[in-house]
C-alpha cells in the first residue's frame, strides 16, 4: 500500500490553521493595541464579552473599552437582540460597565423577570449615576427604595415614566434638592407635594399627571422662577389660574409643551403665554383633533406669531387651517419645524413658511408634500439640514436628481429620512456620483 503525502496528512488536523487565518493572525500582530481599541468601540456589549475570551491581549483591550462607557442603555439591547434579556446576561453586563457608567436607560419590558421589578444588578454595580431613565418598573417596596436611593443619591436627571409613583417614594428615592431635569410623565397619583423641594430645578415634565393639586402647582411656579422648560401636555387639571401663574412667576421659561384641549381654559386664556419674554419652544398636544382644540391652537398660535420669538414648534397630528398657515407666516426666525402626521400639510403649507434663512431641520412624515413643492422649499431655504419624508406617498428617488443642483455651494449635507422601499441604493448611488458630499439618505 501506497504511503500517505505528509502534506496530506496534515489536512483536516486539529490545530493545523488554513492559510486564511494565518493571513489574519499576521493582520492582527500589525495593529497595535490603539488600533484594536478603536475597533473594538464599536462592537456592542454582548459582542464584547464574546471577544475578551478570545485571548489575553483582547481580553485587555475590551477592558478599556469598557472602562469608556458612560450611557448603559438595556432598551437599546432589547431592541437589537428583539428578545428579552435574562438575568445572568444583564448581570454579566453590569458587572464589566456598571462602575464606569453615569446614564442608565432601562424599560421593564427588556428583562426577564417578575413582573416590574427593578433588577437587583442597579443597587449592586451601579455606583456612579448622574442621570437615570426607568419606565414601567414598580418602586413600592421599602427595601427596594431605601437601596435605590443609596445608589441615586448622585443623580441630577431623572425620568420615571409610567412607574405608579407616589409624593412619597419621589422624596425618598430622589434628592430632590439637586435635580436639575426631572420627568415623571403618566404617573397619575402624583399629588405635588414633592414640588416644593425641587430648588435647583430647570427642567420639569408632569405630562400626564392627573393628580396633581393646582394649589401645589401655583405654589411651585412662584418658587421657581428659574424654571428653562415645562411639561403640562394631559395635565387637566390646568386652568385660567394655573397659566396666569406661569406667565406671572416664569418668566424665564424657554420651553413648553401645553394641550390646548383643557377642560377649564378657553381660547383667550392661552393669550397670556405670549407674554413668556425667553419662550422659544413650543410643543402643542390635544386629546382629540376637535373644533375647540384646533381654534384653541389658532389664537395661540396668531398671538405668539405677532412676538415672532419660535425657533422650535411642533404640531404634530394637528389639523392645519388656512389661519394655522397665516400664523406659520409670521415666524421668521424656526430653525426646528415638526408636522408629522399631519395628513392635510401640503405644499400650500410649505408655501406659508417665511423662515428660510433659519429653518434647518423639518418633520413632515405622512403629508401630502409634493415633489415639486418640496424642490421648492429646498431651493429657498439654505440652511436645511434635514427633512424626514418617511410615509410621503407623492416622493419617491425620481426626486433626487431635481434637488442636486440646489444643494450646490452649501456649505452643509442635507439628509432626507425616507422610505426603504420607495427609494432604490442604486438611484442614489448614481445620483451621488454627481454630488457626493451633499445629499445623505437615511432609510427606515
Amino acid at each position: 500500500m501506497d504511503s500517505q503525502d505528509p502534506s496530506e496528512q496534515s489536512e483536516g488536523v486539529e490545530g493545523t490553521e488554513s492559510p486564511e487565518e494565518v493571513e489574519d493572525e499576521l493582520i492582527l500582530k500589525l495593529l497595535n493595541d490603539d488600533c484594536l481599541f478603536h475597533i473594538m468601540s464599536y462592537l456592542n456589549l454582548h459582542e464584547l464579552i464574546v471577544a475578551e475570551r478570545v485571548c489575553d491581549r483582547f481580553a485587555a483591550v475590551v477592558k478599556r473599552v469598557y472602562k469608556s462607557y458612560r450611557v448603559l442603555d438595556f432598551q437599546l439591547f432589547y431592541g437589537f437582540w428583539n428578545r428579552h434579556l435574562s438575568n445572568p446576561e444583564t448581570k454579566e453586563i453590569a458587572l464589566r460597565v456598571g462602575k464606569h457608567v453615569h446614564t442608565l436607560r432601562a424599560a421593564s419590558y427588556a428583562f426577564g423577570i417578575g413582573p416590574r421589578e427593578i433588577p437587583s444588578f442597579v443597587s449592586t454595580h451601579l455606583k456612579g449615576l448622574k442621570n437615570i431613565q426607568l419606565e414601567r418598573f414598580q418602586i413600592a417596596n421599602e427595601e427596594a427604595v431605601r437601596q435605590l436611593a443609596d445608589v441615586f443619591k448622585g443623580v441630577t436627571v431623572a425620568k420615571l415614566d409610567s412607574c405608579d409613583a407616589i409624593d412619597e417614594i419621589v422624596m425618598q428615592l430622589l434628592k430632590l434638592e439637586q435635580l436639575e431635569v426631572l420627568e415623571l410623565p403618566n404617573n397619575r397619583n402624583l399629588y405635588g407635594r414633592f414640588l416644593q423641594r425641587l430648588t435647583n430645578i430647570k427642567d420639569l415634565s408632569l405630562e400626564a399627571c392627573s393628580g396633581i393639586s393646582r394649589q401645589n402647582f401655583r405654589e411651585f411656579c412662584e418658587q421657581h422662577p428659574n424654571l428653562r422648560s415645562l411639561n403640562i401636555i394631559s395635565c387637566y387639571w390646568i386652568d385660567r389660574g394655573a397659566l396666569q401663574s406661569i406667565c406671572a412667576n416664569l418668566k424665564n421659561l424657554e420651553k413648553i409643551s401645553i394641550s390646548v384641549d383643557y377642560v377649564d381654559v378657553e381660547a383667550e386664556d392661552y393669550l397670556v403665554l405670549g407674554n413668556l419674554p425667553k419662550l422659544k419652544h413650543l410643543e402643542i398636544s390635544s386629546f382629540s383633533d376637535n373644533l375647540i382644540g384646533v381654534r384653541n391652537m389658532n389664537v395661540l398660535l396668531m398671538k405668539l406669531s405677532t412676538y415672532n420669538r419660535l425657533e422650535y414648534l411642533d404640531l404634530t397630528e394637528k389639523n392645519l387651517t388656512v389661519d394655522t398657515e397665516k400664523a406659520l407666516r409670521n415666524f421668521t426666525k424656526l430653525k426646528e419645524l415638526n408636522l408629522s402626521l399631519i395628513f392635510n400639510c401640503k405644499d400650500s403649507t410649505l408655501d406659508s413658511l417665511s423662515c428660510d434663512k433659519t429653518l434647518q431641520y423639518l418633520q413632515i412624515p405622512y403629508s401630502d408634500i409634493t415633489q415639486q413643492g418640496l424642490e421648492k422649499l429646498i431651493a429657498r431655504c439654505s440652511a436645511l439640514r434635514f427633512i424626514g419624508l418617511y410615509g410621503c406617498d407623492n416622493i419617491d428617488d425620481a426626486f433626487i436628481g431635481s434637488i442636486l443642483e440646489h444643494l450646490k455651494g452649501r456649505s452643509h449635507m442635507l439628509e432626507l429620512g425616507v422610505d426603504r422601499y420607495k427609494f432604490h441604493r442604486e438611484e442614489y448611488g448614481n445620483f451621488l456620483g454627481v454630488n457626493p458630499s451633499k445629499l445623505k439618505l437615511t432609510f427606515k
